[in-house]
């Protein structure tokens, strides 16, 4: 009997400690994985509230681990800044709160993205001229493309199509379409990057929502562009507040695509600019992948 007895007063211990359990939300998340600099994304998506409640969610992934870096949210997609202590593993942590109060949390290791293993930085030294380049790789349906991508803005001499402002050796000429499809470098198969070349880079860099933040952070892994504007007959137009990198690829007879980034915002996207315009230039060039 006191056996039987024993066993009923632990079920129903049993049952309600299951019942209060029940009650507490189960936070999960999921991430792209951070590049040093890069803003990057944290999805809680995958959170549930076992009794239907709406979630707020908060963040500490700063690697300190003794204060949380973000209010409590109702967004479950939060995109982190790019500073970092570390350039390998980080610790996130993610608590979830339902309508009732209830608390619990994940903690997490965050790896590096793949990104960082597909990428490399380096110089080549041509005749008296040192070109500083990163090479990126990524996948490309069933086969693995990659790139040098010179990471300084071209410079040229002046002329009608090409204007250089007194800060262009540090910072590159402004080269009409023409000039910038026909300009390059001796003894090295360097060209104009297509519109399909910075497609592939802007995936890489986390797409077009951050994009434009990413390929301007100037770091080893970042292209460090910056926001030169464009220039019209000899007049620098925009300078500070945009940026615009021709690529190869043609809107018709006058006008080519050209990559826009824009100060404050974390978006890229493709203008249509007319070919008289200057704008600066990156090169790039295909590698083989070599397992």
């Amino acid at each position: 009997m006191k056996l039987k007895l024993f066993i009923i007063i632990l079920s129903v211990i049993s049952l309600s400690s299951c019942y209060e359990d029940d009650l507490y939300p189960a936070p999960n998340f999921s991430t792209t994985g951070f590049v040093p600099g890069f803003k990057w994304v944290l999805d809680a998506t995958g959170s549930v509230s076992i009794n239907g409640q709406n979630l707020q969610y908060r963040w500490d992934y700063d690697e300190d681990q003794s204060q949380f870096d973000t209010p409590w949210l109702t967004n479950p997609v939060f995109i982190a800044d790019g500073k970092s202590k570390t350039n390998y593993i980080k610790i996130v942590t993610l608590e979830v709160k339902n309508e009732d109060g209830l608390i619990n949390q994940v903690c997490k290791e965050v790896h590096r993205s793949e990104f960082v293993y597909s990428f490399r930085h380096d110089t080549i030294q041509i005749q008296s001229q040192t070109i500083i380049y990163n090479s990126y790789s990524w996948k490309n349906s069933d086969n693995i493309d990659q790139f040098w991508w010179t990471r300084k803005n071209m410079m040229s001499g002046s002329s009608d199509n090409i204007y250089n402002a007194k800060d262009s050796l540090d910072n590159g000429s402004y080269f009409a379409w023409n000039e910038a499809q026909a300009f390059s470098i001796p003894n090295i198969d360097l060209k104009l990057a297509t519109k399909q070349h910075w497609d592939g880079l802007i995936t890489l860099f986390y797409g077009n929502e951050l994009a434009g933040y990413n390929l301007q952070v100037d770091n080893v892994y970042g292209m460090g562009l910056g926001l030169f504007g464009y220039c019209e007959q000899n007049e620098i137009k925009e300078n500070g507040e945009k940026g615009y990198y021709w690529t190869a690829t043609e809107v018709d007879n006058d006008h080519a695509w050209a990559l826009e980034i824009t100060k404050n915002s974390d978006e890229v996207r493709f203008v249509s600019l007319p070919k008289s315009y200057q704008c600066k230039v990156r090169l790039v060039q295909p590698l083989p992948f070599i397992l």
